[in-house]
């Protein structure tokens, strides 16, 4: 059974609202999205006055049962706890494929880096239900103890090592995990090793195999075993398939240079470079393809390949996931919007501008073919993480003798959401200090597009008592500031606080000097 509510959650298409295509396309993204439909078909009729819409929905099955075979160094519940299923989750590929990947990294950080996890579903007893299985081969637990490189005459080893995931294991690394055998660890490092070559003119140098050899009881020695070939010098290094813009305007950001040893690095920056060129000026399905040929003994010529494609502009941005944070909070983040040229290196700063929000674990953004030529839109998807945090406890110090704390935060606060105060992209905190020498109140709200505008705003009410500064008298502070802080391109700010405060100091003791005596009362400061 799937919850009407909960459906409808996903939808825009509603009682009074306009119906259109785009809203049905995308409440049927959003609506696989949850993971929980197996399919979803929109039907329309006409009645007076507008249209009667039919949602005909098909859920997934739910699990039933999960099973576990050939465990042997993790019991079912750590394996459970780990996979991230449960009874009543619904049967979904994606999510048994990450269980399943989950189960395998739980193994490779013990070290059984050979281990083999696979799945399969099938009739729960109870009718209706489906019983999943992990069935694994754990294999044998590898301990790397060292890592040499056979058929190396030209790098330092040292220096190719300090570049691996897979570290051997000494003295000081008890607790780590990168000298533990690792297989997806282990063909990152194969890659890393030939392109240490490729990076200094060995263009086809090849990582033949990698022999584990035992040394004692669960350890191992990795060698490396390369043909590094020979050196090569560049050429030339020329371009193909141009034809909106020259090699002339391409080639002040090209790194390769004929004359020079051959750098794979250099290429992948090239291609990176011819990439975004495209991309900033609407390009976005520009592709390059790199051919090294051999031009005589010693020597190599590069060619990028290039598919220009067409220019697209951005249709429409839609936005899927953020069930807690208001669509207008992502917009304003995004450097581009409907209309505008696809600017892929834009699309990239928008990904990553969202990404240091911290409010999603994931962002993921994609152009996507609209069926209108020249047109794509931009399709973001997100999934919400926590936002907010409690944090309390106690200390003693010489200045503050014993004290006790308590903070909160959140990060995305909205002061217009009444119970729930989340979604708006404010932040606020709350900060309590109590203790035998001080006490201290601080709140304080932050809106970081005032007036809609890429203009932070914060205020701040405090109350301090500061009885840590001295035995002959009490001193209290109550007040508040407002502050401004503009942005001044990525990197840079303007800011400015405007502070108030009453200083009240009383309590003086009557063996005090008559300078502290003579400071006795109130006093109102402002600073900026």
């Amino acid at each position: 059974t799937i919850d009407e509510a909960r459906v409808r959650s996903q939808m825009s298409v509603r009682e009074g609202e306009p119906y259109t295509n785009e809203r049905v396309e995308q409440d049927i993204r959003n609506l696989y999205a949850t993971g929980t439909i197996e399919d979803v078909q929109f039907s329309a009729s006409d009645v007076a006055g507008g249209v009667s819409v039919t949602v005909i929905i098909t859920g997934r099955g739910a699990i039933g049962e999960i099973t576990f075979l050939g465990n042997t160094s993790f019991d079912n519940d750590k394996l459970l706890k780990e996979s991230e299923i449960k009874i009543g989750d619904p049967v979904d590929d994606a999510r048994l494929s990450a269980a399943q990947q989950k189960i395998r990294e739980l193994y490779n950080k013990r070290g059984y880096g050979d281990v083999l996890v696979s799945y399969e579903t099938g009739a729960a007893q109870k009718e209706g239900f489906t019983a999943v299985t992990f069935k694994l081969d754990e294999g044998a637990r590898g301990i790397i103890h060292d890592i040499r490189f056979e058929g190396n005459t030209v790098l330092k080893e040292s220096k190719i090592r300090s570049k691996l995931k897979s570290k051997e294991r000494k003295f000081w690394s008890l607790w780590g995990k990168s000298w533990k055998l690792d297989n997806d660890a282990l063909q990152e490092d194969i890659k890393t090793v030939e392109g240490a070559f490729h990076n200094e003119g060995y263009v086809y140098a090849k990582v033949l195999e990698v022999r584990r050899e035992p040394v004692g009881a669960e350890k191992v020695d990795l060698v490396f075993v390369v043909d590094q070939g020979e050196k090569y010098d560049v050429a030339d290094v020329s371009m193909e398939g141009l034809s909106v813009f020259t090699q002339e305007e391409l080639t002040n950001g090209i790194k390769a240079e004929a004359g020079f040893p051959y750098s794979g690095a250099d290429v992948t920056d090239d291609e990176k470079m011819i990439q975004q060129y495209y991309g900033s000026r609407g390009y976005a399905d520009a592709r390059v393809d790199t051919s090294i040929l051999d031009a005589g003994p010693g020597q190599v010529k590069i060619v990028y390949r290039i598919t220009e494609g067409s220019k697209s502009f951005i249709r429409k941005v839609n936005i899927a996931g953020n069930s807690t944070t208001q669509d207008r909070v992502i917009r304003r983040e995004l450097p581009f919007a409907p209309g505008e040229e696809l600017n892929t290196v834009k699309v990239d700063a928008g990904r990553d501008r969202l990404q240091n929000l911290n409010y999603f674990s994931q962002v993921d953004i994609r152009p996507n073919p609209t069926g209108m030529e020249g047109f794509k839109d931009v399709d973001i998807n997100v999934t919400e993480q926590p936002t907010g945090s409690v944090n309390f406890g106690a200390g003693f110090s010489s200045i503050d003798s014993l004290v006790g704390f308590i903070d909160l935060t959140q990060t995305n606060f909205d002061i217009g959401d009444w119970p729930h105060f989340r979604g708006a992209g404010q932040r606020f905190n709350l900060n309590l200090r109590y203790g035998l020498k001080r006490r201290d109140f601080r709140m304080s709200f932050t809106e970081p597009f005032f007036m809609g505008q890429r203009l932070a705003f914060t205020t701040e009410l405090f109350y301090r008592d500061l009885y840590f500064l001295s035995d002959r008298f009490d001193q209290s502070e109550v007040g508040g500031s407002l502050g401004l802080r503009k942005p001044m391109g990525e990197h840079s700010y303007l800011e400015g606080t405007l502070t108030a405060q009453n200083i009240t100091i009383d309590g003086i003791d009557e063996n005090a000097s008559q300078a502290i005596q003579d400071e006795a009362g109130d006093f109102f400061q402002t600073k900026i």
